[in-house]
């Protein structure tokens, strides 16, 4: 399953509160991440996403979820089984830099996602 795992403080409210619908364009087709829920504890955070490939159309849910105050693991909802396609894993990618980005001090740990690994 792709994952990456994102060290450092990162705040997942202030995610969820800043949060706004975002698409984007790439060569193999588009991904957009729709919509978010925060658990009330706000150590898990679902990212509802589609990716649009070779004429077809995947929705899944991409799950943030806290393994302490500065471990957090960015991975496909396992309850919905999805293809692993290059769109769904490079989706997998984007919330991650994107939560790695706008969190100064976090990095990635270990990942099993080709395109982060330095």
């Amino acid at each position: 399953m792709p994952h990456v795992q994102i060290e450092g403080p990162l705040d997942l409210t202030r995610f969820f509160g800043e949060f706004a619908p975002v698409a984007e364009r790439m060569p193999w087709g588009v991904r957009k991440i729709k919509n978010a829920y925060l658990a009330a504890r706000g150590t898990t955070l679902l990212l509802e996403t589609l990716v649009l490939e070779g004429g077809a159309g995947r929705n899944f849910l991409i799950r943030v979820e806290g393994k302490g105050p500065a471990r957090h693991t960015v991975r496909l909802e396992p309850v919905v089984p999805v293809d692993r396609t290059r769109g769904v894993v490079s989706a997998v990618a984007w919330v991650g830099r994107m939560l790695r980005d706008r969190n100064p001090g976090c990095s990635f740990g270990a990942t099993n996602i080709e395109e982060l690994r330095d």
